[in-house]
């Protein structure tokens, strides 16, 4: 059985596993993150499978900084986000770096995997759930 710790972005009265809501401060003129803090009791927690859960990633900087909070703890966490409304503003190039894996339905445009010269994401990195 796969165990994971749930990072719920969306609100904070989940408690399932580690599923503090993550908190931070942001620049609220420029949307800048300023800083994440992911609660993680080292001793409380030992598996090294997270999930993000949202119901929306637009540009995925959020999902970033929470992914990078994750590693500096755990390096070897395996992250993966799972989403209701993928916009994908900044594309996945950035998400892919942090972030292991992607679920999202086709509620806001069915996923395509973006390629160019400088990278290239594999079509097996975001998993889509269709609901249309």
């Amino acid at each position: 059985m796969l165990e994971l710790n749930l990072v719920y972005e969306g609100a904070s009265d989940i408690d399932y596993k580690i599923s503090k809501f993550p908190d931070g401060q942001q620049d609220i003129t420029t949307g800048k993150i300023l800083s994440t803090n992911v609660p993680l009791n080292a001793g409380e927690h030992t598996n090294n499978n997270f999930l993000i859960v949202d119901d929306i990633c637009d540009g995925g900087r959020t999902f970033i900084e929470i992914a990078k909070a994750i590693h500096e703890m755990r390096p070897t966490a395996k992250v993966s986000l799972a989403i209701t409304h993928g916009i994908f503003s900044g594309g996945y190039y950035e998400l892919s770096k942090h972030i292991d894996h992607i679920y999202c339905t086709n509620s806001v445009k069915d996923v395509e995997v973006e390629s160019d010269s400088d990278y290239t994401v594999s079509k097996d990195y975001i998993t889509q759930i269709n609901v249309y």
